[in-house]
């Protein structure tokens, strides 16, 4: 009987602890912070590996620039040796008149091109995330207010139905109630269903597939913005990653403009080889010496190099003008939503406080049933609703700040 006994613990605490890590495994009701949702986001996202993968490129274009800088070494050997210079040859270019210093500045600013690219798209990827995650709050909150008034409603039609039995209330009173409550469940229904969708979107935005059901954490601390709407729009033209990458990709333009212009001179440069045959090779030897190249005629390539550059610059500095008159228009619509989101937070938070005390007084006045439980849920109710709507006013100014952190760089 002992035994049996033993084994019988034995086989509840295996399950306990079965059962235990089965839980464990499960993410239902997980909370993610915002945090955790921006380093989701940056180590799922893919577009973080292409604008990785584009500098490691533009990297190696620079080195293959600089390689002209460096001896080129080369063998031929001809066989038979008629009227062929055989041997093995070393050429070091010594003059071009800059044409390769300014291939490598331009892949120098394509580097520093690449690298504002990869910050902009980081930085969007840290925006879209917080973004998503406030958005999915605010939903969040509006389904908490429409639960609240469904509740409200149900007493309501609870309270008007022993009224219409009572023969107080009329069959229209009944009626209507009865369609206001109808049309509490279906925004009720309604708010459940953004929810979920808009917590779909931030899942999305992390690019991660969350098969259970998640939760989000409130962020009701903010803070304000003090800078004016001219730093403002003096920041946003000097660090914004955009403006930055154009600005490089147009140093890289001039510097290419120059090894074009360039292309017209001569190219001096140095040979030392030792040739084993071919014409006034009467036997083995090293020669050295120091050659000039003048292209003379090649097509009109040259010019079309030019005219391509030139075009190009155009491109560049009207892209440049199109995007700082953007973004300093949408530093000036997103400065003016901060102000009258700060108001809207400064008279929510008054109304919060005002539905917080009159609850207070409702529930003092319940305990000593001077009040009915439809006043109590109503009190709650509008509690909750300007509680939320506080949240809100919260989150829709920590949504224009980070659209407007975006455009500075920050």
């Amino acid at each position: 009987m002992t035994y049996l006994k033993n084994y019988l613990i034995i086989i509840s605490i295996n399950l306990v602890i079965v059962s235990s890590a089965l839980s464990e495994g499960i993410d239902d009701n997980k909370v993610i912070t915002i945090e955790e949702a921006v380093n989701i986001s940056l180590a799922n996202n893919p577009e973080i590996k292409i604008s990785r993968a584009e500098i490691n490129i533009s990297k190696a274009n620079l080195k293959s620039t600089k390689s002209a800088l460096y001896p080129q070494i080369e063998s031929r050997i001809v066989i038979p040796f008629v009227e062929a210079e055989s041997g093995f040859f070393l050429d070091q270019l010594i003059w071009d008149f800059g044409r390769t210093q300014n291939d490598i500045r331009a892949s120098r600013y394509n580097v520093e091109s690449t690298k504002a690219d990869f910050n902009n798209t980081e930085q969007n990827i840290i925006r879209d995330t917080k973004l998503a995650y406030f958005e999915a709050l605010i939903a969040k909150n509006n389904m908490e207010i429409q639960k609240s008034i469904l509740t409200t409603s149900e007493l309501i039609l609870e309270r008007t139905l022993e009224l219409f039995n009572a023969g107080v209330s009329s069959d229209t009173e009944m009626s209507q109630v009865r369609i206001d409550i109808q049309e509490s469940k279906l925004n009720y229904l309604d708010s459940q269903n953004s929810l979920k969708i808009a917590k779909l979107k931030l899942s999305k935005v992390m690019g991660k597939e969350l098969i259970s059901d998640f939760d989000i954490k409130d962020y009701t601390a903010y803070e304000k913005s003090y800078l004016t709407k001219d730093e403002m729009a003096e920041l946003a033209k000097s660090s914004n990653p955009q403006i930055k990458s154009i600005v490089s990709r147009q140093a890289g333009i001039k510097s290419r403009l120059k090894s074009s212009q360039s292309n017209f001179f001569p190219r001096i440069f140095g040979r030392v080889a030792y040739r084993f045959d071919g014409e006034g090779a009467d036997e083995p030897d090293f020669i050295a010496g120091i050659g000039i190249r003048l292209p003379i005629f090649q097509g009109f390539s040259r010019f079309a190099e030019i005219n391509k550059s030139n075009a190009e610059l155009q491109r560049n500095q009207a892209e440049l003008s199109a995007l700082k008159q953007n973004i300093i228009f949408s530093v000036e619509e997103l400065y003016l939503q901060l102000q009258n989101l700060e108001e809207r937070i400064a008279i929510t938070s008054e109304s919060k406080i005002i539905a917080e005390n009159s609850l207070k007084l409702t529930e003092q006045r319940f305990d000593l049933k001077r009040a009915s439980k439809i006043e109590l849920t109503e009190a709650e109710s509008v509690n909750t609703e300007s509680l939320s709507k506080h949240k809100n006013a919260i989150y829709n100014y920590k949504i224009a700040k980070i659209r407007l952190e975006s455009l500075l760089g920050e």
